[in-house]
């Protein structure tokens, strides 16, 4: 759901904002975007009950120390729509970082849905630019009308009722 240019660019761009560290784990744990990129591409244990149970989980120095890839902290799942698709961590001492928790997370959320958002409507864009195309060269082969009036409703148009140019 996330690449990790975006992933990156968020986890940049919040961590700058906040003054800690912020990751940023795909839905089975494998950090995506990180403040600090030598933790892109490693594991964060603490991100996978965190994501499974979709629960905030807090890490002093002593909780953190056994698990893989983790550092004091908090760590909170990202949700979009029904569907845990990562998480989101901000090192520090959990009691400073704690406030930001929510915050971060719901920005993440945002910029996430935003940008599976632009993506949709570019991906609509082509889709409504190859339709257009077809169209224009369409050489009367029935079986490429069926093809191309199936893809026009998938797009919402139905390319079956009268229509009449107008020039103003």
């Amino acid at each position: 759901m996330l690449d990790t240019r975006v992933a990156q660019e968020i986890a940049d761009r919040i961590s700058e904002a906040v003054g800690h560290n912020v990751l940023l784990t795909d839905a089975q744990g494998w950090v995506i975007g990180s403040g600090d990129p030598e933790r892109v591409g490693t594991f964060h244990e603490a991100s996978v009950p965190v994501i499974r149970r979709r629960e905030v989980a807090w890490h002093d120095a002593k909780a953190a120390r056994p698990l893989t890839g983790v550092q004091p902290g908090i760590t909170l799942p990202l949700v979009i729509g029904k569907a845990a698709v990562g998480s989101v961590g901000i090192t520090g001492d959990p009691a400073v970082v704690r406030p930001f928790g929510e915050i971060v997370r719901r920005q993440t959320e945002i910029l996430i849905r935003e940008t599976s958002l632009l993506r949709l409507g570019l991906l609509r864009e082509r889709a409504l630019e190859q339709l257009l195309q077809d169209i224009a060269s369409f050489d009367g082969d029935p079986r490429d009308a069926a093809a191309i009036g199936l893809r026009a409703e998938e797009l919402g148009f139905r390319l079956d009722l009268p229509r009449a140019p107008v020039v103003l």
